[in-house]
């Protein structure tokens, strides 16, 4: 096997890779130019002792292993110097320089999610926490982070639960995602107005899109002739779970012995999970509980800044399952 130099390895990276440190390729590229050909002529150095007599020979696995190693630490310090220079989504949330990038939302933000475990001994009596241990709750944040005009900007926001929708929730909350001006589809596809959603594929006038966030792909839906729509993580179960929703929706012949909803009812309705946890993080409510119609009914009418329209279809079917009069629409 022919022993390629570090600086031969760095050239097969493609550009992307080259100038991961720096997204925008405006500075940096030259500077790190020079730097690999420094550290390069230290690895040569390096090498030749290694060769010498007055030291052990190392064998072909451990010289390429080194070389390697010694690629990723330039990748490693292009990263820092960058940071140390210009700024990063790293030094806007507090995080240390490594080859990793932090978690994007978009191109603009970076974030972060804080998980704070509290252990209360104080809560119940003392003989409560000696038999059962402490009460335990949890703080939960998520963090965003940019560097703006050279200086850490961030903005945190406390979130229920690292479920459902709860990025999007928290980024709005933020302010920002803002409603898509001109969206390519109706709300009940794209359940909120910050999605928007691209026809890929009409089959039979059932029309089959994906939703994108920030115009990134995020799951499947189809809309059939009737209007009834069903998202889905695969593109492949998109048919089956709308034949299951439609089925239930024309006859709703589903038999429970209870009056409480709860997500495995809804599955059983033809609900599918995407619209149930969407639902449940809009109107503040716990997929993991049960609840009455009637409850559900109060907390729709009680958050009436929130649009229902894209879940009237699946309360319809609600209430047509228990006989139950209402009308959502009219809040």
């Amino acid at each position: 096997m022919k022993k390629l130099s570090a600086l031969e390895l760095f050239n097969t990276l493609s550009v992307s890779q080259k100038l991961s440190f720096d997204p925008n390729g405006k500075r940096g590229a030259n500077e790190m130019r020079q730097e690999i050909a420094r550290l390069q002529a230290i690895k040569d150095r390096l090498h030749q002792n290694t060769l010498s007599k007055t030291k052990p020979m190392r064998t072909q696995e451990q010289i390429e292993r080194g070389v390697y190693d010694y690629v990723d630490s330039l990748q490693m310090e292009a990263f820092i110097e960058n940071d140390n220079r210009t700024g990063g989504f790293r030094q806007a949330l507090g995080l240390r320089p490594s080859s990793e990038k932090p978690k994007m939302l978009g191109d603009k933000w970076a974030y972060k999610i804080i998980n704070n475990e509290i252990h209360d001994y104080h809560y119940y009596s003392k003989s409560w926490h000696k038999s059962y241990g402490p009460k335990i709750t949890h703080e939960r944040y998520v963090v965003f982070g940019r560097m703006y005009y050279g200086k850490p900007q961030t903005k945190t926001i406390e979130v229920r639960s690292f479920t459902g929708d709860w990025l999007v929730n928290a980024a709005i909350k933020a302010e920002l995602l803002t409603p898509v001006k001109k969206p390519h589809a109706s709300l009940a596809v794209r359940l909120k107005n910050v999605y928007d959603a691209k026809l890929i594929d009409v089959k039979r006038g059932f029309e089959i899109y994906s939703r994108t966030l920030l115009g990134e792909h995020v799951d499947y839906a189809i809309k059939s002739p009737m209007g009834v729509v069903y998202h889905s993580n695969e593109r492949k179960t998109l048919i089956r779970g709308l034949m299951q929703k439609q089925k239930v929706a024309l006859s709703g012949l589903i038999k429970t012995d209870t009056d409480f909803i709860d997500f495995n009812l809804c599955r059983k309705l033809g609900f599918c999970v995407t619209g149930i946890e969407s639902f449940c993080n809009d109107f503040v409510l716990d997929a993991k509980k049960e609840y009455r119609l009637a409850d559900i009914e109060k907390r729709v009418r009680e958050m009436a800044r929130v649009n229902v329209t894209a879940y009237l279809p699946e309360l319809k079917t609600l209430a047509k399952h228990f006989d139950y009069k209402v009308d959502f629409s009219t809040r």
